[in-house]
């Protein structure tokens, strides 16, 4: 029984991880359809945002599928993930929602065309245009989708100069929370109800309130009220929040699927205890130098790079910009945040070394085999070749990041490192 059970968790492991597999593929594609227009719009900040969203939205979906027992369609996923991304961006860049605002929910609807010289109008019309013409029910998808935007509507008393009381900011938390599950599953279900609707308002006052607690610094420095009041209780409540929301999905989910029900809430709980790592990460960083920052920030990219669940549940979150987040905060003395930095400095720079050596020796050991036929003689030649060739890289690099350039091709530095040997 066992072996058994041990089986299928891997298996269940293998199928959440083959699906952050299959969203990347997708996200990808749709990368290449849309990323030229949105690409003079987005910072890398949000751009980092969509991507987050987008295999977020999708592994909710995935596994919603899992409490219905049915397939879930990946393109499907990254399509409305896309489309949440694109129009939460049109919100925070509207504070003033009409009629900025208003406009984009009318491309949403279909309602009118894109303005050729818009790039986010192009995109969402697109966007919008396909995932209608995959959902199963769109007069139920668009009963929920107009009560989202009116609550979408409301959220912009949180801008600076609105006014909500600490009640009406929970309830405002609550409705968008929910709504937002309301429209995700409806664009997918066909049958979704009123029933299940009630059985994830708790469910949806959590995830909403776990998206505040992640956007925290982001939100206090584009001056956004928050019902998040710090880190600490935010991380606290959250849980809390979680447990008191599990009572309603097994009463609703569990009576049809049991194992469904099972799964959906194990993976919740490793998604919930990545947001809370990531919020330990983020302030363990936000009190590092600027630089050392940086390199936290590029190491957590590369392991999501890797491992596609990473950008499900990001660990790094060191690009916001704590400075305007927190004008006045004492920061730690510069000598003891270069000690703070030090063991991930010798990491980066471990890696760096293995790239460049490794490109060296793709690029060198060929052309000495081919010009020295003594081996002996061939390692004398190689060795001070290599140690100019990872000096010159090392001078490109620093120098790159001082000039704050673009970083330099591997196979660069070994050719200008190589130069002064010869």
């Amino acid at each position: 029984m066992r072996r058994h059970d041990l089986r299928r968790r891997w298996k269940q492991f293998s199928e959440a991880m083959g699906e952050c597999r299959r969203a990347d593929e997708r996200w990808s594609l749709m990368q290449r359809e849309i990323g030229q227009d949105l690409a003079p719009v987005l910072s890398e900040k949000e751009a980092r945002h969509m991507t987050h969203t987008v295999f977020r939205i999708n592994a909710l979906l995935f596994l919603y599928s899992r409490l219905r027992a049915a397939e879930h369609d990946t393109d499907v996923g990254v399509l409305l993930g896309a489309i949440t991304y694109v129009l939460d961006f049109v919100y925070d860049h509207h504070p003033n929602a009409e009629p900025g605002a208003e406009r984009y929910e009318q491309l949403v609807y279909l309602r009118d065309e894109a303005d050729n010289g818009q790039p986010i109008e192009a995109v969402l019309r697109k966007l919008a245009a396909q995932a209608w013409g995959v959902i199963p029910d769109p007069e139920l998808f668009r009963s929920h989708l107009d009560a989202m935007l009116k609550t979408q509507r409301k959220s912009q008393l949180q801008e600076e100069g609105g006014e909500l009381s600490a009640s009406a900011l929970e309830q405002l938390t609550l409705d968008k929370g929910h709504q937002s599950l309301c429209l995700f599953f409806s664009a997918v279900n066909a049958s979704f109800n009123q029933n299940e609707a009630a059985a994830l308002r708790g469910f949806g006052l959590y995830m909403q309130y776990m998206d505040d607690l992640e956007d925290f610094y982001e939100d206090r420095s584009e001056s956004r009220m928050s019902p998040v009041r710090n880190p600490l209780s935010g991380a606290w409540r959250a849980s809390r929040l979680l447990v008191a929301a599990s009572p309603d999905l097994k009463r609703y989910y569990g009576l049809t699927s049991l194992r469904g029900y099972r799964i959906f809430m194990t993976w919740l709980w490793l998604f919930h205890g990545g947001i809370l790592l990531a919020c330990v990460t983020r302030e363990l960083t936000r009190l590092l130098p600027p630089r050392p920052q940086l390199w936290v920030d590029r190491c957590t990219e590369r392991l999501a790079a890797r491992n596609p669940f990473f950008q499900v549940a990001p660990i790094g979150l060191t690009y916001y910009d704590f400075h305007t987040a927190e004008r006045g905060r004492r920061r730690i003395p510069p000598s003891l945040g270069v000690v703070a930095a030090f063991p991930t400095a010798a990491v980066s720079t471990w890696l760096e070394t293995r790239a460049r050596a490794s490109t060296f020796a793709a690029l060198m050991d060929p052309i000495l085999e081919a010009n020295v036929s003594d081996p002996r003689r061939r390692a004398e030649v190689r060795r001070p070749l290599r140690q100019w060739a990872l000096k010159g890289g090392y001078m490109v690099g620093a120098y790159a990041r001082l000039a704050q350039l673009a970083p330099q091709d591997p196979l660069a530095f070994a050719l200008r490192g190589g130069r002064p040997a010869i």
